[in-house]
């Protein structure tokens, strides 16, 4: 009785733990994934903000480009 219940812990009892491994790698291979994607993310809306100024800008002098920007929806 006492050998198979050793026998029983020691084959189930790392279960837990490993388990737990496998899910923290999980999250650390899609936290990793994942950062270069945002940094594109966030330097591709910062571009689009300033192009959009820079068109807003441009309207402001000539009103063909405020024209467009309106029909568009950026003014």
């Amino acid at each position: 009785m006492g050998s198979s219940l050793l026998c029983f812990w020691g084959l189930w009892g790392p279960l837990p733990g490993v388990v737990a491994a496998t899910i923290g790698f999980a999250i650390w291979d899609r936290r990793t994934a994942l950062s270069p994607a945002l940094r594109r993310t966030q330097s591709l809306e910062v571009r689009q903000e300033r192009v959009e100024r820079a068109l807003q800008e441009l309207a402001a002098g000539d009103p063909k480009v405020a024209e467009v920007l309106r029909r568009v929806g950026l003014l």
